[in-house]
């Protein structure tokens, strides 16, 4: 049986969910628009974050700390790491799942 307090965590997730979907469906007719008709448009009239990934688009690093921030508050769980970021394509990943250790340790095949 799911407690109460189960039910609310789900909901929860549910309305964090439904903001993610909602960005996402607006920054998809935000593309739309400005592929339909690209001489309307400017960087300026773009929304924030489309410039961001505009004018950085190798940098990934960045667009994943923008990612990690959103999970750390959804799931409670914070990172601290110092040195020891790989970054590159990656074509397969799995972490260390044993949070009483303390590390996050990636086995990671790259592309």
């Amino acid at each position: 049986m799911v407690t109460k307090k189960e039910c609310e965590k789900l909901l929860e997730i549910q309305g964090e969910a439904q903001a993610d979907i909602e960005f996402l469906e607006e920054l998809f007719d935000e593309i739309n628009k400005i592929t339909d008709n690209p001489k309307d448009y400017t960087k300026n009239k773009m929304s924030e974050y489309l410039r961001t990934l505009l004018e950085s688009p190798d940098n990934k690093y960045q667009l994943f700390i923008r990612e990690l921030n959103k999970l750390s508050l959804i799931y409670g769980v914070s990172i601290k790491s110092i040195g020891g970021v790989q970054i590159g394509d990656i074509k397969e990943i799995e972490y260390s799942n044993d949070e009483t250790s303390g590390d996050l340790i990636p086995n990671v095949k790259w592309a």
